[in-house]
């Protein structure tokens, strides 16, 4: 058996005896609750903003690179 599996069959085992009410909520949170939570979407202001500051970077590259002496 590969370590996934192993992995896998040891979390089910543990999940199947726990009686730990706090442990299966903070499993449950893990699990379930994270995975339906909305993606957060940037406003334009903020996209607006990254390319911004993607445009300088980019361009503060470029003046490095011609600044280089050959």
């Amino acid at each position: 058996m590969d370590l996934a599996a192993q992995i896998k069959n040891n979390l089910i085992s543990r999940i199947k005896n726990s009686q730990d009410l706090n442990f299966l909520k903070a499993l449950q949170t893990i699990f379930f609750d994270t995975s339906e939570q909305e993606l957060y979407e940037l406003s334009l202001e903020q996209k607006d903003a990254i390319s911004v500051c993607q445009s300088e970077r980019s361009r503060r590259r470029l003046e490095k690179a011609t600044n280089y002496v050959w």
